[in-house]
């Protein structure tokens, strides 16, 4: 019986300590950006878990299919980041973000570059 006990904690432990939640792929549905000023596209990842959320990568996509990535972002629990690039007026831009675990979402925004004002905002899927 104690051994059974024992196994048991040994197990959750196991689990709980070295647990790191699946990953995945979030897509963010492209968003025009506005004709005039200086905008940004503004990719943001939030981690709401309570364990590290690491090995992120977020990529930026313009009209022209160029793009800006930041890669293997880390996450501390209940935290927040984000990759960002000008971009040209009157165009689009998307984003990709891998290795998220399922606790961490991710949006994409087109700002305006003196105001740091969300034009629009979208949340990855």
């Amino acid at each position: 019986m104690v051994k059974v006990i024992v196994g048991l904690i040994a197990l959750i432990a196991a689990v709980t300590f070295a647990s790191h939640e699946a990953e995945a792929t979030k897509r963010c549905a492209p968003l025009p950006v506005q004709a005039a000023g200086s905008p940004t596209c503004k990719c943001t990842v939030q981690n709401y878990s309570t364990v590290p959320d690491t090995a992120i990568s977020i990529v930026i996509y313009d009209a022209a299919g160029g793009l800006h990535s930041c890669n293997d972002v880390s996450l501390p629990p209940r935290t927040a980041t984000y990759c960002h690039v000008s971009v040209l007026p009157g165009g689009i831009c998307g984003c990709v973000v891998n290795g998220e675990g399922s606790l961490t979402l991710a949006s994409l925004s087109v700002t305006d570059l003196p105001t740091a004002g969300a034009q629009s905002s979208v949340e990855c899927r």
